[in-house]
């Protein structure tokens, strides 16, 4: 191609080369996500996770599929869906979504493919998405979701009773001190009606509350 690839045109692919990985992570080793760059068009493949569903690999050319696309330019604004048997190299059937890539001009610099193996047994296919290397990834996290200001006050309250119930001897002021520098330190009093629902769920006064992060602010905690 005659277009001179720009710092920009290489910093957006490679913002995208981060997001690859997640994608094969949520579904799994059947999902091959291809990363094409038209910089290059014999060699446009910059990135690839489980390249064992197509047995491509980085510096191949991009596929046909991806220059029938670029001779369309009426369709180029969406993703592309498509189903086809038999095309890559192992013979297996695969469902497979495209979508240009561009820069701030709305040059197309790129392509990001995802192609999942329909072949695999649904048993087979469930296992590998239900089931995430707890070794591979030990980082792994549960993330907690809330739905209203109510909800997220609540549940930060029953995961800082569940810090403090941890000491033991606190008298009941402690506890509630203790609770309230939990809470302080997620930043849950910057949320509307904070102060007045921790009060109501720790059964004391606003005004008690509002003495308890006067003392905290005071102290630097």
């Amino acid at each position: 191609m005659d277009y001179k690839f720009t710092d920009e045109d290489h910093a957006i692919l490679k913002g995208v080369q981060s997001v690859m990985k997640g994608i094969s992570f949520i579904y799994g080793n059947n999902c091959e996500v291809v990363l094409h760059s038209m910089e290059f068009e014999d060699r446009a493949i910059i990135a690839i996770e489980n390249k064992h569903v197509s047995r491509r690999d980085i510096g191949e050319p991009m596929s046909d599929f991806v220059f029938k696309l670029l001779e369309d330019m009426s369709k180029v604004d969406e993703p592309f869906i498509n189903f086809f048997k038999d095309t890559s190299l192992r013979k297996n059937e695969l469902k497979s979504c495209t979508t240009l890539i561009r820069n701030s001009n709305k040059h197309i610099i790129g392509a990001l493919c995802i192609n999942m193996d329909l072949s695999i047994p649904i048993n087979e296919f469930f296992k590998d998405f239900l089931v995430y290397d707890s070794d591979k990834y030990n980082s792994t996290k549960t993330a907690d979701y809330t739905q209203t200001a109510r909800e997220l006050i609540d549940f930060s309250i029953d995961k800082a009773l569940e810090i403090v119930n941890k000491q033991r001897g606190l008298s009941s002021t402690d506890r509630n001190k203790a609770v309230i520098n939990e809470l302080y330190k997620k930043g849950i009093f910057s949320v509307k009606k904070g102060v007045e629902i921790a009060a109501e769920e720790l059964g004391i006064s606003r005004f008690t509350v509002y003495n308890y992060l006067k003392a905290l602010k005071k102290n630097g905690d």
